[in-house]
């Protein structure tokens, strides 16, 4: 498998910028990074370590449906998103967006844990 697309959506926490940096490692000469939901600082960021980057913004009330919406669209081949790791009645209460999409894509997810 070729892949040409990487999506990586982010919500600022520590997971997502620890799956920020794997996707720059797996995009680097290779792949085309699709920044969802970010500033242009990490557009920045990934310019800087060599990877083609553009910059994604969208409103929703379902993050989870929005990030598969925009993995079609894209015809993304891969989408690396950070993951909290909750467990019991914080994930019944809070729901898990990753869980969601990794449920949903179409196309391979790969979560990064944040610490």
């Amino acid at each position: 498998m070729r892949i040409r697309r990487i999506l990586h959506p982010t919500d600022f926490s520590a997971a997502s910028g620890r799956a920020f940096k794997v996707a720059v490692q797996l995009a680097r000469n290779r792949a085309t990074l699709l920044l969802f939901h970010v500033l242009e600082r990490l557009r920045l960021k990934a310019k800087a370590a060599g990877v083609r980057a553009s910059t994604l913004l969208r409103d929703s009330s379902s993050p989870a449906q929005e990030i598969v919406r925009v993995a079609r669209a894209k015809r993304v081949d891969l989408i690396v998103r950070g993951t909290h790791g909750r467990g019991g009645l914080a994930k019944v209460f809070l729901g898990s967006v990753a869980e969601r999409v990794v449920r949903t894509a179409t196309c391979p997810v790969l979560t990064v844990r944040g610490r």
